[in-house]
């Protein structure tokens, strides 16, 4: 989200310099002109997510590999959704600001915030039911646990290869479903 954000930021940019003043008068469609700004974000966040997703799945390689290929298709997948989401998010709210200032205040709000109220970095559980319900509704809460759900599969598996009792397992994924998500979402481990 917050790479979305700054990505995003050109468009902004552009509003307080002036310089799509310039492109307005183009026989260019506005809609186009907002299609090219939201496609050149997007491909900004792909680039550096599929990158920084790239090294952490490296390291993970490199200290203990438990990721099946499917799961790994699968968090670039997710990666793929959250980056569309949030530059989707970003070009809706980064249509209303028009000057630097708003552009630094929203990106440290953005930045600081979004991964508390998606269930980054706390889970969503300790927070209050009304606000639970509030943030049920931001599709990057589902695309972190999708991302934890892919991200687990290969650990849990291991584990009962490695003979961990079964009920210790199921304990271990009732906890982390009971963590990473609220009471009314289920993740499916396989």
């Amino acid at each position: 989200m917050t790479v979305a954000f700054c990505a995003n930021f050109l468009s902004v940019q552009d509003k307080a310099n002036g310089a799509v003043k310039d492109l307005k008068i183009s026989p260019v469609n506005s809609s186009l002109l907002s299609m090219s700004y939201y496609i050149a974000a997007l491909v900004s966040t792909l680039t550096i997510c599929f990158a920084a997703t790239g090294i952490c799945l490296a390291y993970v390689a490199f200290v203990g590999w438990y990721i099946s290929a499917v799961d790994v298709i699968l968090l670039f997948l997710d990666v793929l959704l959250l980056a569309l989401f949030g530059t989707a998010l970003s070009s809706i709210i980064n249509l209303f600001l028009s000057t630097q200032g708003q552009i630094s205040a929203v990106g440290t709000i953005i930045s600081a915030g979004y991964g508390f109220i998606c269930g980054a970095y706390m889970p969503i559980s300790s927070f209050g039911s009304g606000l639970q319900k509030v943030l049920s509704f931001l599709p990057g809460t589902y695309g972190t646990a999708l991302v934890r759900n892919h991200a687990m599969q290969g650990v849990l598996s291991e584990m009962n290869k490695q003979g961990i009792p079964i009920d210790v397992i199921e304990e271990i994924k009732m906890l982390w479903t009971a963590i990473c998500i609220f009471s009314d979402i289920k993740l499916k481990f396989r």
